[in-house]
């Protein structure tokens, strides 16, 4: 009948999804504390408006919840519950069964949680109303644990009043049953990633069969007209040389014989021979003398060696 110990943090929001799915406890949360929850909170400075949401997580609304019962139990220890007292009359209150004759708040709080009323939680520090609620199962119950508050795992009860809330479901919907959950089940499992292929926008994609088939028959089609059309075009040059030498011989054949025109070809090409050999020749001749220059005649030099006497004599 006992639960394990207690959570926080993400843990604690675990099982809280375990309540909401199995129990219908839903946000707004609302915890139902009894006198010595609220007292001890105040003895470790806790402010329970302030350490419930962040027990839960700090977008999660909590309430703290009481009961007429409780207040009137708080106020009848005298002064040094008077803060704790205080402080639940401010609280939200709960509809109670005991207006006329109150009761103590164990046995209010009791009465409360097997009436069916699953939508709370339970805060207190109290064992045996701690027992006595795990007895009951689906109440998830909030303590003071090291200066601190917590939440405890689902209890077995509560565990098996879940199983048979899944069997009664799977019967309706004509499934098969659940497997019984361990009591390991809220306990985190870390999953080994497995190993992933390679990215597929950076990887080349691979050629296909189809494409290198095609890509083999285009070139042999390309090779196959290049040959066709060079074997056309040597066909057009044969038949226009033959053509040219069809119409010169029909021009040589109009006015002398066979024997002449081979002759006349023979005689043409030893003009051209000689034309070669004279040009040839004329290139290898040595270039012709300069005409000498003119030597004075011997008359102007007499006249002037009888200048140059006739100066002296004077």
């Amino acid at each position: 009948m006992g639960g394990s110990g207690g959570v926080r943090g993400a843990k604690a929001r675990r099982v809280l999804g375990f309540y909401r799915v199995h129990f219908g406890v839903s946000v707004p949360f609302n915890v139902l504390c009894d006198g010595t929850l609220i007292h001890f909170a105040l003895k470790h400075k806790l402010f329970l408006k302030e350490a419930l949401p962040g027990l839960f997580g700090r977008q999660v609304a909590a309430h703290v919840v009481v009961s007429s019962c409780v207040v009137s139990e708080l106020r009848s220890l005298g002064e040094e519950f008077s803060a704790a007292s205080l402080m639940a009359s401010r609280a939200r209150r709960v509809d109670c069964p005991h207006a006329s004759k109150r009761v103590p708040a164990s046995e209010c709080i009791l009465e409360l949680f097997k009436e069916e009323q699953h939508g709370m939680l339970l805060g207190t520090v109290d064992k045996e109303l701690i027992s006595a609620v795990r007895a009951i199962g689906g109440v998830p119950i909030v303590t003071i644990s090291s200066g601190s508050l917590i939440l405890e795992t689902p209890s077995t009860q509560s565990r098996s009043l879940a199983l048979e809330i899944e069997r009664n479901k799977r019967k309706r919907s004509s499934l098969p049953p659940p497997k019984p959950a361990a009591e390991d089940s809220l306990t985190p499992r870390f999953r080994r990633r497995k190993a992933r292929g390679p990215n597929p926008l950076s990887v080349k994609k691979k050629k296909t069969t189809e494409s290198t088939v095609t890509k083999k028959k285009k070139k042999k089609k390309n090779k196959s007209q290049t040959s066709e059309n060079t074997e056309a075009k040597l066909a057009q040059v044969l038949e226009v040389e033959a053509s040219r030498a069809n119409k010169s011989n029909e021009g040589a054949d109009e006015g002398q014989p066979e024997g002449t025109i081979e002759k006349a070809g023979v005689r043409k090409r030893g003009k051209r021979k000689r034309k070669r050999g004279s040009e040839l020749e004329s290139s290898s001749k040595e270039p012709e003398a300069l005409p000498e220059p003119e030597q004075p005649s011997m008359k102007r030099h007499r006249r002037k060696r009888r200048s140059a006497k006739s100066v002296t004599h004077e």
